[in-house]
């Protein structure tokens, strides 16, 4: 089970907690509506939904200052249905176990830094920000998700779809096993504002690997990253499907070392 899921909840503050979990250590939801896998009674079409800015919406919502165990990282969603913003998540320490899934060991499994949606939620994701926070075991450093659970890149044609936009990943240091990144928005629903400043993956100075992975990313940021270069092209090329790579698999031939 989740630790700790604020649900269409507004001026919430999670601080100094110290957490081993089954399923997402933190996970902020705002209501579910629309045709999902799992197909919601509520209909995305009505007042509470439609305005973006009905009784749903969470809002203004901080997660600081814990230490997160075993579980799989801090989450928004997947229930994003009234929207979510005004989030601010920092100086968290994630992934602090031993490497491995329960078998010899337990730790963190899944991404660390998890946004994840569909397109048939509706609703916005905005002004999220995610600083200073330090991950270790998890199994990725960063996914921004919007065909969660899903390979379908259909979206709603009676309601508006999930909108994701003006999202900061600032500061943090993966210093464990977590490295991997990935970015996959949709081609009718590019994601816009994704800003990455200064982000640091410790294990890639050592394996080469390519850490970044992006898919329709409109409009972005990227500066003082480990493998700038590499993800500066990830982000330019990922409106052409003909370049979409995920982590691990951007050949180095491409890019300027």
């Amino acid at each position: 089970v989740d630790g700790i899921d604020p649900d269409s909840c507004r001026n919430v503050l999670i601080e100094h907690n110290d957490l081993s979990v089954g399923d997402d250590h933190v996970a902020i939801k705002s209501g579910r509506c629309g045709q999902t896998d799992a197909m919601s009674p509520n209909d995305c079409r009505s007042a509470e939904y439609i305005n973006r800015n009905g009784p749903y919406v969470a809002q203004n919502i901080t997660v600081r200052n814990n230490i997160f165990r075993i579980g799989m990282g801090i989450a928004i969603g997947s229930e994003t249905s009234g929207s979510i913003r005004d989030v601010d998540i920092y100086d968290n320490i994630v992934g602090l176990c031993n490497h491995g899934h329960c078998n010899d060991t337990c730790c963190g499994w899944g991404p660390a830094l998890h946004i994840k949606t569909t397109p048939f939620r509706g609703g916005i994701i905005e002004n999220v920000s995610f600083r200073n926070n330090i991950i270790y075991n998890n199994t990725m450093f960063i996914l921004m998700e919007l065909n969660y659970q899903t390979n379908q890149g259909e979206i709603p044609t009676t309601y508006p779809p999930t909108l994701v936009r003006n999202i900061s990943y600032v500061g943090n240091r993966a210093l464990g096993e977590a490295k991997g990144s990935s970015f996959v928005c949709l081609k009718k629903d590019a994601c816009e504002d994704v800003r990455l400043i200064n982000n640091t993956v410790v294990e890639a100075g050592t394996s080469g690997d390519d850490i970044w992975g992006c898919q329709y990313i409109h409009t972005y940021r990227a500066k003082g990253n480990t493998q700038q270069d590499r993800l500066v092209r990830c982000m330019k090329e990922s409106m052409n499907p003909r370049f979409h790579w995920a982590a691990d698999e951007l050949p180095a031939s491409t890019v300027n070392k």
